[in-house]
């Protein structure tokens, strides 16, 4: 009989941005961004491999410090990061983190953007995950296209 393992689950998502992929990297890597398409995370990060990200901000009325490491970065290519709560109950923290995967890929004058989080521990927690990141990526698409931006959340023109 085959050996039964704790095998982790993985979510993927993915959105096309009619944007460069110069224009959607950067998105990705600004906090100012990050903040709108992560519902209000604040992010600080040294954007090298390595490097240190930290996510701070209000969950479910509960507030959250997330702490991780920029595991492979390759610029308008490819950003993986791992975080894990810092307040996890888990004994061994190092078990409890998410591998998060952004890659993209330049297409007909568009980006498209997938992102992968990996090691999750239940269908539960893959559904949620599933649904967090599309909604993550609808605001990151909103954020970086001027048509969709406009149509949303007019801004007065300036001379």
């Amino acid at each position: 009989m085959p050996k039964r393992t704790n095998a982790k689950l993985t979510a993927e998502k993915s959105i096309r941005i009619a944007a460069s992929v110069k224009r959607v990297w950067r998105a990705l890597v600004t906090p100012k961004v990050i903040h709108a398409y992560m519902l209000g995370t604040h992010v600080t990060a040294d954007w090298r491999e390595g490097g240190s990200i930290i996510f701070k901000g209000t969950w479910g009325g509960h507030s959250y410090t997330d702490s991780g490491e920029i595991v492979e970065i390759q610029p308008e290519k490819k950003l993986r990061y791992i975080h894990r709560r810092d307040d996890s109950p888990f004994a061994d923290k190092n078990k409890n983190y998410h591998d998060v995967t952004f890659s993209l890929h330049s297409t007909e004058g568009a980006t498209v953007v997938l992102v992968s989080q990996s090691n999750i521990s239940d269908k539960k927690s893959r559904a949620e995950a599933l649904k967090n990141w599309d909604l993550a990526l609808h605001l990151l698409k909103e954020a970086i296209e001027p048509r969709i931006r406009k149509r949303r959340y007019p801004v007065a023109e300036h001379e």
